[in-house]
């Protein structure tokens, strides 16, 4: 269920990019993956620690790094793509 995050993200970010902005989204794409691969490592050794402390479900112990890794990566990539400006929009001259 995690590669839901880490691969479903960043088709969607490229998505967005491509869409929105007029970027390349196979590269937004590969970006966010980049990003991902960290933060999952990080996500998963907290919940490792986590899980050797208490006992719950391990469906449980899968959804919570699924979200954990899936939406704050989402939220901060999709910011930053939107905050680019759109790609090869003619700029308009200043008057002086």
């Amino acid at each position: 269920m995690i590669f839901i995050s880490v691969i479903g993200v960043p088709i969607i970010i490229g998505a967005i990019a491509q869409t929105a902005k007029g970027r390349t989204g196979a590269l937004w794409g590969l970006i966010t993956f980049i990003v991902a691969i960290p933060w999952w490592i990080i996500v998963e050794l907290l919940m490792n620690m986590l899980r050797s402390t208490t006992e719950h479900s391990p469906l449980v112990y899968e959804l919570t790094t699924t979200s954990a890794v899936g939406v704050p990566l989402f939220v901060v990539m999709v910011l930053i793509v939107l905050t680019l400006p759109k790609k090869n929009v003619p700029t308009k001259p200043t008057d002086e």
